[in-house]
C-alpha cells in the first residue's frame, strides 16, 4: 500500500487489465481505511486502558495462577483457573500451556507498548492486539482484512456497551 504499487494487489502472476487492478486496489484502500479509521477502540488503545488490562492480565494475574499451579492442586483452584483462562489442568504437563499462555500475553504486551517510530497514529498490530484483548479470543494471523473488520465490528461494539454501563 505504501508503494502505492497497483500490481502488488495480485496474488498471482495473472495478467489481468490495469482498470481491474486499480478497483480492486481503491478497494483494498478504502477497507484499510474504513477498518484503520478512529473507533472506539482505538480511543480506549490511546487512553491506555487496554494496555494496563493486558499488562495486569499477564504479568499479575496469570504468574500468580502460576504459583497457585505449583503450590496446590486443589479442585477449587482448579476451576478457578479454568473458568479464567479456558485451560484444563489434569496433569503436571498441562502447566505448560498456562505457562505459555501468560508469555504469549506478555509477548503481546511488549509489541503493544513498542514506541511508534511514525509518531501519531495506531499500529495495525496494536488493532489486532487490543481486538484480541476486547474480545478475550486470538485472532490468527492469516485472517484476511475483510474478515478481520468483523471482529473490529465486534470490539467496538463491545467497548460502546462497556461505556454505556460505566458511563
Amino acid at each position: 500500500m505504501d508503494s502505492q504499487d497497483i500490481a502488488l494487489v495480485k496474488r498471482f502472476p495473472l495478467w489481468l487489465p490495469r482498470i481491474v487492478l486499480a478497483r480492486a486496489f481503491q478497494r483494498l484502500m478504502l477497507e484499510v481505511a474504513g477498518t484503520l479509521n478512529k473507533s472506539a477502540l482505538e480511543q480506549e488503545i490511546e487512553g491506555g486502558v487496554i494496555k494496563t488490562k493486558l499488562y495486569n492480565k499477564a504479568y499479575n494475574l496469570y504468574p500468580a495462577l502460576v504459583d497457585i499451579v505449583f503450590i496446590t492442586w486443589d479442585d477449587k483452584h482448579l476451576e478457578q483457573i479454568k473458568e479464567i483462562t479456558g485451560i484444563s489442568l489434569h496433569k503436571l504437563e498441562d502447566r505448560e500451556a498456562l505457562i505459555r499462555e501468560m508469555r504469549r500475553l506478555q509477548d503481546k504486551y511488549k509489541e503493544l507498548t513498542v514506541e511508534q517510530e511514525k509518531g501519531d497514529g495506531v499500529s495495525f498490530a496494536e488493532v489486532i492486539i487490543s481486538t484480541e484483548i476486547v474480545l478475550d479470543l486470538s485472532i490468527s494471523r492469516n485472517t484476511l482484512l475483510y474478515e478481520f473488520e468483523y471482529y473490529m465490528k465486534a470490539a467496538s461494539e463491545k467497548v460502546r456497551q462497556l461505556q454505556k454501563t460505566v458511563g
